[in-house]
């Protein structure tokens, strides 16, 4: 059984921004930024002692956003995350923006210049590649450095740990009764406020959703629920729309359930992960150093054996 790392880089990289830069700041400390990241994966790295670190980013404008721009298939029209990067000041978006193009340098630089395995692609979120990776090596161990909450429903594998870097602690499923199912099943019903996805039936109890998930009768009946929303568009003007639940728990598993991604995105998460594999690069100390130097990264420098392990690629007994 192997044991692999993945870190779901671009969720690391934007809390390591948000901790280090302050809205009301003029500069962006990319170096700090870049300083945690890195610091974040030798931390790791050596606390698992994993054969492989598998270092996955999101890329913009995905298949879900895609999806919910579709008004002729997205049954709500709320596009996917529309609700992020609100309300910001101007430098806070100017921010935001370098900090996008970093990211894609960062990507570039383990690509190129590591031996790592990285998962990037057009389309894909990091969601995507993570849960396809785990499934893909469903037999060997993965852990999962994310804060995010939703790769709790991959914890159905026995084999599979999410780890919390926000506390350092594993997350469980001892909350929908270690069933990973149970899990997805409620989320599908309370939906997502911070991705932009609706409720498919608001204000339903949670013991409701408990016998429900149970007793098929009490699921046909909450299914069938009718239900309108009632929204101001940009003009002022009061809209009503009438949903079935069904309809929109299935748009929510379509859209949350890492398992019911549309065929075609499954084809295009197994073959990013064959071709990270199959071409992994080369560690390029010369050209690590000279991008720290670029950074004013001084601190790495001087420890660079604390990472030469990591970036080479090699794993165990180091």
């Amino acid at each position: 059984m192997n044991t692999y790392l993945l870190l779901d880089l671009s969720n690391l990289v934007y809390r390591h921004f948000f901790a280090n830069n302050k809205p009301t700041g003029s500069e962006f400390d990319i170096e700090m930024c870049y300083l945690a990241t890195l610091n974040t994966l030798a931390k790791y790295h050596r606390e698992y002692n994993a054969n492989d670190v598998v270092a996955v980013f999101d890329m913009p404008n995905s298949w879900r956003k895609l999806y919910t721009k579709d008004k002729d298939v997205c049954k709500t029209h709320k596009i996917y995350k529309a609700n992020r990067r609100q309300n910001l000041t101007e430098s806070e978006k100017r921010k935001l923006a370098e900090l996008d193009n970093h990211l894609d340098e960062l990507a570039n630089l383990f690509i190129e210049k590591t031996g790592l395995i990285v998962l990037r692609r057009k389309y894909l979120e990091a969601d995507d590649l993570i849960a396809g990776f785990v499934q893909k090596f469903k037999n060997d161990k993965n852990i999962i450095i994310s804060s995010d909450k939703d790769f709790i429903q991959l914890l159905d594998n026995g084999n599979v740990t999410l780890i919390d870097p926000l506390s350092g602690k594993a997350r469980d499923l001892s909350e929908w009764d270690h069933d990973a199912k149970y899990f997805m099943f409620e989320k599908c019903f309370r939906g997502d406020s911070g991705d932009n996805v609706q409720s498919s039936y608001p204000r339903l109890r949670s013991e409701k959703i408990k016998r429900a998930y149970t007793d098929n009768f009490i699921r046909a009946n909450l299914m069938n629920h009718q239900f309108v929303v009632e929204t101001i568009d940009t003009n002022g003007v009061l809209k009503q729309k009438e949903y079935i639940t069904k309809e929109l728990f299935e748009e929510n598993q379509l859209l949350m359930d890492l398992t019911k991604q549309p065929e075609y995105i499954r084809e295009l998460m197994d073959k990013t992960i064959e071709a990270s594999l199959t071409n992994r690069g080369k560690y390029h100390f010369v050209d690590f150093i000279r991008f720290c130097r670029k950074h004013q990264l001084q601190i790495i420098i001087d420890n660079i054996s604390r990472f030469s392990g990591l970036l080479s690629g090699r794993g165990r007994g180091l």
